[in-house]
């Protein structure tokens, strides 16, 4: 019932049949983002954890604003169609609850995400994001990472440059690999 398929990087996850599919990562990171009134590219979520689920629901949102799925490198994932997931559900228990289980995953994944960008000061959503999401850092494009914490891509250099700073004013790992440069 499901098939796989593969991204290159840079890659958008085609939207033919928009809703009617149920995204599975099996290797890679993908970036959801939209573009907002203004055009302002942001970063909704990083899908990066195999077996993470990338979307259940159209690919349209409220306004028409749409909503992309990007490879940030070479990716695989399962295609399921949504109906077959319907028709799991209520024939297998088991199946259902396990469904359930990680359909309430990515709720609190989006809630603490939420929850970070209303109460947190810029370095703290920084500090959270390293914790939450290791390895990360050097793996995506600042920028993006910034677009995902509200805050400017000037703002989380100065954060990075003032966490490596030791007390005796010098940057402590000057070796540090920046995909942005």
């Amino acid at each position: 019932m499901s098939q796989e398929i593969a991204l290159s990087r840079n890659q958008d996850l085609p939207r033919a049949g928009d809703g009617d599919y149920l995204y599975i990562l099996l290797e890679g990171i993908l970036r959801i983002w939209l573009l907002d009134p203004l055009g302002n590219d942001i970063t909704d979520s990083f899908i990066w954890k195999p077996w993470q689920v990338v979307s259940t629901v159209p690919h349209m949102t409220a306004d028409d604003i749409a909503e992309t799925v990007t490879a940030l490198s070479n990716a695989r994932l399962l295609r399921i169609p949504v109906e077959e997931i319907r028709v799991l559900c209520a024939s297998d228990e088991d199946f259902a609850r396990i469904y359930l289980e990680h359909m309430r995953g990515m709720y609190r994944t989006l809630w603490e995400h939420k929850t970070i960008l209303m109460t947190l000061d810029a370095s703290a959503r920084y500090q959270w994001f390293l914790e939450r999401y290791p390895g990360m850092i050097s793996a995506v494009r600042h920028k993006h990472i910034a677009s995902f914490l509200g805050m400017t891509p000037v703002s989380i250099s100065r954060i990075r440059g003032y966490l490596k700073r030791g007390e005796d004013g010098e940057r402590e790992d000057a070796n540090d690999a920046d995909p942005d440069a």
